[in-house]
């Protein structure tokens, strides 16, 4: 039997995110901090007293709590796009060289190719990639490399050229263009300002199209 509640909150649209349970109910019962019902206003009032508070949720949507509030959504699509660069797929530099020919293959010449996920101190090699291991792959396209901490971003020629990325170019405040001891550049560029929009890379980085949509409820 159900313990009468401390907490109940009615008249709302309760978003479970199981789809075994559904998204039909409109109240939930709270017991010494857990949530022990999901039905109906109905059900959920029958298990409270004259010490249960009440909350009417005003037709509210209620989903539940996400403790993880560092979440790029939008950067995460364009990963499951992109060539997957993690050692799980590609242990070795070698590997993945093969894997952004085969994508260079299917993707029209100029347009650039992404990958995400590549982690030096993991690949076989261990180190990281360089513009002349990206231009085995492709010189007929901008290829673009994510490092698996998302503070660094490996390039090829095409990228470096397209970029204006060359010796004299400056490093931009709070980031790295990674040079060799010629002081050419060698490829890797690392944290934001060097890496992204709008700066050193511009229009190399796709365009994320947001359509809002009315809210549910």
């Amino acid at each position: 039997m159900t313990p009468v509640a401390d907490h109940i909150y009615i008249n709302g649209e309760i978003r479970t995110m199981d789809g075994a349970v559904g998204d039909n109910a409109t109240a939930v019962a709270v017991k010494d901090g857990r949530f022990v019902a999901l039905g109906t206003d109905a059900e959920i009032s029958a298990l409270t007293d004259s010490e249960t508070s009440v909350v009417d949720l005003a037709g509210a949507v209620v989903v539940p709590g996400f403790i993880e509030t560092h979440l790029h959504p939008m950067m995460w699509g364009l990963m499951l796009s992109g060539v997957d660069a993690t050692t799980s797929a590609c242990p070795t530099i070698e590997q993945l060289i093969t894997a952004l020919a085969a994508r260079a293959a299917i993707t029209p010449v100029g347009e650039p190719i992404e990958a995400w996920g590549f982690d030096d101190s993991l690949v076989a090699e261990d180190r990281g990639l360089t513009a002349a291991d990206l231009d085995k792959a492709s010189t007929e396209h901008p290829i673009l490399v994510r490092h698996l901490s998302a503070h660094g971003i490996y390039v090829n020629s095409v990228a470096l050229e397209k970029a204006g990325i060359d010796a004299t170019t400056v490093d931009p405040e709070g980031g790295v263009i990674v040079r060799d001891s010629a002081g050419v550049p060698t490829g890797e560029l690392c944290e934001v300002p060097a890496m992204s929009r709008p700066t050193l890379l511009g229009e190399l980085l796709p365009h994320v199209s947001v359509h809002s949509a009315n809210p549910v409820g």
